[in-house]
């Protein structure tokens, strides 16, 4: 029973989120603050945007970015769910433990919209 649902579940999130980006290493640090970051992008899907509703999508991308000598990876999160005018997005602690991972720790950049649809895009120096 267990791993029926689990299945069907699975079928259900993966025809709401679509993932795209070439495979690549990095240190588990970085593996284990991404982690925490879609967590909490995810959260939010499922309390304010697509993964509640079921009426929209998530798109989850990233790619490597070479300039001079330096390696980036640039993230983009976005729920294409309508966010109700009446939600404060961005005020509260995911939207801080992202911004203080990618600004402080990775001395990186954000970039966070809420109208008319929910969008996170970040950028972090890779080593």
């Amino acid at each position: 029973m267990k791993t029926k649902l689990s299945a069907v579940l699975a079928a259900i999130l993966l025809s709401l989120v679509s993932i795209s980006g070439r495979d690549f290493e990095i240190p588990g640090d970085l593996a284990f603050d991404l982690g925490l970051i879609w967590h909490e992008l995810a959260t939010n899907s499922a309390k304010y945007g697509a993964l509640k509703s079921l009426a929209g999508d998530v798109q989850l991308s990233w790619n490597l970015i070479r300039e001079d000598s330096e390696r980036y990876l640039s993230v983009l999160w976005r729920d294409t769910s309508p966010v109700d005018a009446s939600t404060d997005m961005g005020t509260g602690f995911g939207t801080r433990l992202i911004s203080q991972l990618v600004e402080t720790k990775y001395h990186g950049s954000i970039e966070i919209c809420d109208r008319p649809e929910y969008c996170c895009r970040f950028r972090i120096r890779l080593p």
